[in-house]
């Protein structure tokens, strides 16, 4: 019995030695794995504004619905809202929220459109965007965010002031 037991301990000992012992090319051998690091390159505002107004699906996949913002020709309280004509929007806890389902695509101005005054201003990765009619007091305004390494609408209003 003494030398069964030996023998199991003799076995055991030179199979651990050959898992764990050598020159490091053992397939045995544990693999210490570095996270991958992935550079997203930015993509670039000009290109993205421009496909954003001109490619209607292209919008509707860079906007984060339910989209804050306001239209002042809805007019909400404390309760919850809901558009049951057409599904534009949604007013919870008296915030306004655009709603994918109802959603219509925006178009952008012309350089030859004398009829509004556009601006864009640029902070870091937050641009906004403001359409002003010259004759009257509406006003459109779009908040695009750098989210990740794209450009996402996060905000849009179309107010009367």
């Amino acid at each position: 019995m003494i030398y069964t037991k030996l023998l199991i301990l003799f076995v055991m000992l030179i199979f651990n030695g050959c898992i764990h012992k050598g020159n490091g090319d053992n397939i045995s051998r544990s693999i210490k794995k570095e996270p991958h690091k992935v550079i997203l390159k930015k993509e670039k505002f000009d290109e993205f504004y421009k496909r954003f107004y001109s490619d209607n699906n292209f919008q509707i996949s860079r906007i984060l619905f339910p989209l804050p913002g306001a239209n002042s020709d809805v007019i909400y309280g404390d309760a919850v809202v809901e558009d049951q004509v057409n599904d534009t929007f949604l007013i919870k806890n008296n915030k306004f929220y655009w709603q994918k389902k109802g959603w219509i695509p925006l178009k952008t101005l012309h350089s030859h459109d004398k009829e509004f005054i556009k601006t864009i201003e640029k902070d870091n990765d937050i641009i906004r965007e403001q359409i002003r009619s010259r004759e009257t007091d509406w006003v459109i305004t779009n908040q695009f965010s750098l989210i990740g390494a794209k450009w996402m609408l996060t905000y849009h209003s179309d107010e009367w002031y």
